[in-house]
């Protein structure tokens, strides 16, 4: 046989040198591998520890809890009209009629736009009109002055209705030929991010209108918004009857802010994704994290695999699911499934053996035990919940405590037979 010198191979072998050289490169290699991965463990501790990451999950976390507690509130009873423009409009007219709110709002459009400059005493004495009539249309709300011919215009958009056809131009024009001075158009959306459809306004128009334009939200977090400014107002409020009314509405608001994607949260976010490799890693933590229910399986298997007794065996169904199999007694074969989602750990006890809905083997097997378990309807299992991560530790002692008592009645019962099925139902 040859011996091939450039490769160092005789007979199919490798010559010593070689085997030295092919242990120092696996030796760099498996260098290089932990210098990866310590490199990664340090961008990854980088960004979980950011303190502004910390303070926007936070945030996110507290407002996805919000948007859903809107609790009871008489306007959401009548819901078969608070999702109405008209609606809001309505409400929006009585509370302006109070003058401490109507103050409060007017000083807001001050603070919003310092180049309106709107004096109250011009409206300290007015008239808040709902749907006053044009050639061709109905204002929303107008707050006409009657010490001087001064007006505000406000259109509300809380529902994100569309604008009808050079709407705004039309409103203005209307009142400016009866010589009126418009101080304010006031055009309120959910999150202040709704504008008007200008494409159909004249050039001059756009040049005389968009600066007395206010764009309020009802709910956005600023403390210039519809929510602040009737929260400010209550404060003061006396009256336990309008105080009650402020309360509900400006509930409602909220509710209705915290449904759409909270502005300032989000921009905050992107800003931080965007800086150096942070969009890499949050991405990796994303997909570890919908990995993650597929380690618990794998990890409670491990847990438990050298020491299933009274089952046969553990093992993994369909990655999620670590199951506990092998336990018959009589006509029964009993088994424990562990299903891991994202917050919870579902752990149910069930006879394979049993018709689907029928749950009766399993509930008089328990009977023998003080265990608590969730019983359901027209189902073969019962079910015991645990939330990750919180109840991690109380879901193994509950199986480590529950597969003892298993233990003991199968050593009392002479008719156990424990044989591994290696599958799931």
């Amino acid at each position: 046989m040859p011996v091939n010198h450039r490769h160092g191979i005789y007979a199919g072998r490798w010559w010593p040198e070689n085997k030295k050289m092919n242990i120092q490169l696996m030796h760099r290699l498996t260098e290089n591998v932990k210098d990866i991965i310590d490199d990664f463990n340090h961008k990854l501790n980088s960004v979980v520890n950011n303190d502004l990451l910390k303070n926007i999950v936070e945030e996110y976390r507290q407002h996805n809890i919000a948007k859903n507690e809107l609790g009871f509130n008489i306007f959401k009873i009548v819901s078969s009209i608070y999702y109405k423009e008209d609606f809001h409009s309505e409400i929006l007219k009585a509370l302006l009629e109070i003058q401490l709110i109507l103050n409060e709002f007017i000083t807001t459009l001050n603070l919003l736009n310092k180049n309106l400059a709107i004096d109250l005493k011009y409206y300290a004495d007015c008239e808040i009109i709902r749907e006053d009539q044009t050639n061709d249309g109905r204002i929303d709300i107008s707050i006409k002055s009657r010490v001087e011919n001064r007006i505000i215009i406000i259109e509300s958009k809380l529902n994100n209705a569309p604008d009808q056809p050079r709407q705004i131009p039309r409103y203005v024009n209307f009142y400016e030929q009866k010589g009126f001075k418009i101080d304010s158009i006031v055009y309120i959306s959910i999150d202040g991010r709704k504008k008007p459809n200008t494409k159909d306004w004249y050039p001059e128009e756009l040049e005389k209108i968009m600066p007395k334009m206010i764009f309020l939200p009802a709910y956005d977090l600023t403390e210039n918004d519809l929510y602040s400014q009737l929260t400010r107002c209550n404060s003061k409020i006396k009256d336990f009857k309008i105080s009650s009314v402020i309360i509900h509405y400006s509930d409602l608001i909220k509710y209705l802010g915290k449904s759409i994607m909270n502005k300032p949260i989000m921009e905050a976010f992107s800003k931080l994704v965007k800086e150096e490799n942070n969009f890499k890693m949050i991405q990796a933590i994303k997909d570890m994290f919908l990995d993650l229910p597929k380690f618990r399986a794998l990890y409670i298997k491990g847990k438990f695999e050298t020491s299933p007794f009274p089952f046969q065996t553990v093992n993994i169904y369909k990655e999620f699911t670590t199951f506990f199999d092998g336990l018959r007694i009589g006509k029964s074969d009993f088994a424990i499934d562990i299903y891991c989602s994202e917050e919870l750990y579902t752990v149910s006890f069930f006879d394979r053996n049993a018709e689907f809905d029928k749950n009766e083997s399993a509930i008089k097997f328990l009977g023998k035990m003080s265990t608590d378990w969730d019983q359901k309807l027209d189902d073969r299992r019962i079910y015991k919940y645990f939330k990750f991560p919180y109840e991690e530790l109380e879901m193994i002692s509950f199986l480590d405590n529950f597969r003892q008592n298993l233990a003991e009645i199968v050593k009392s019962n002479p008719a156990t037979n424990r044989v591994g099925r290696g599958g799931q139902d």
